[in-house]
């Protein structure tokens, strides 16, 4: 199995959630790569992703591998910053057994063993989860 690009799946999906992102919801400005924050956050929440571990051989299963991603929230208030965490939380917890596309680039069979939401001193939110994902 080829190792597929899990941030960038992760993104892709995040930023396609209509009921997570877009002005007036909770994470208004999407999903970024962590080296590449947005230049201008003042007009709603943003997650920062980076991969943070995984692996091929730990899943049983042919195809499929594991990527631990870490999304660390951010907003112009820590109320906003929560709340996007938690609507976050929520959105990562609801998949469980329906594959979930992952933009063009692979399927996310479940996620699991999500930790957080962790605040962080700079108005931040640290949520981590594992995604088992295999190629479309």
């Amino acid at each position: 199995m080829a190792v597929i690009v899990a941030v960038t799946a992760v993104r892709a999906w995040i930023n396609s959630l209509d009921s997570l992102v877009g002005k007036g919801l909770p994470l208004a400005l999407g999903a970024f790569r962590a080296a590449d924050p947005p230049r201008s956050p003042g007009q709603g929440a943003y997650a920062l992703l980076s991969q943070v571990g995984g692996s091929l051989e730990l899943v049983a299963e042919e195809g499929i591998g594991r990527a631990r991603i870490s999304a660390t929230i951010y907003a112009g208030t820590d109320e906003a910053a929560e709340a996007a965490a938690v609507a976050y939380l929520n959105t990562l917890e609801a998949l469980t057994g329906d594959p979930a596309p992952m933009g063009d680039i692979a399927r996310c069979l479940v996620a699991d063993d999500i930790t957080g939401p962790v605040a962080l001193p700079d108005l931040g939110y640290l949520i981590d989860a594992d995604f088992y994902l295999t190629s479309i």
